[in-house]
């Protein structure tokens, strides 16, 4: 059984997905395309494996306050400033960030830094 505030997590083709549990069948993410949203488990899964990446929150009562806070002001998604592991984590701990985008930025600069050096 899930806890409630777990940080799911689903594989797309280069990166993994995330949403976050509110019971009952039910995962508040970012979509590209729609925004903040609340949908079933299979609409989040989209045909693919659900895995839990961090079991439940320490404080199940600002968890709450924070999707109900989000979801009276839904945001647009982002790439680099609200995707959907900035909507996780700003639920989760009530900051906003996504260690992806960081090691993407690390993995660019290195290889921008290799290309440049072999030239």
């Amino acid at each position: 059984m899930l806890a409630v505030g777990s940080e799911l997590s689903v594989p797309r083709q280069f990166y993994l997905h995330k949403g976050a549990y509110l019971g009952n069948g039910w995962v508040l993410h970012n979509h590209p395309e729609r925004g903040e949203e609340v949908v079933t488990m299979d609409q989040f899964a989209g045909g693919r494996e659900i895995t839990v990446s961090k079991h439940g929150v320490e404080n199940v009562a600002d968890f709450l306050f924070r999707v109900r806070e989000t979801l009276s002001n839904s945001g647009s998604y982002d790439f680099f400033r609200s995707n959907c592991e900035h909507t996780v984590n700003k639920l989760r701990t009530g900051v906003a960030k996504s260690p992806q985008i960081l090691v993407w930025g690390c993995i660019g600069l290195i290889a921008a830094y290799s290309l440049l050096r072999s030239r």
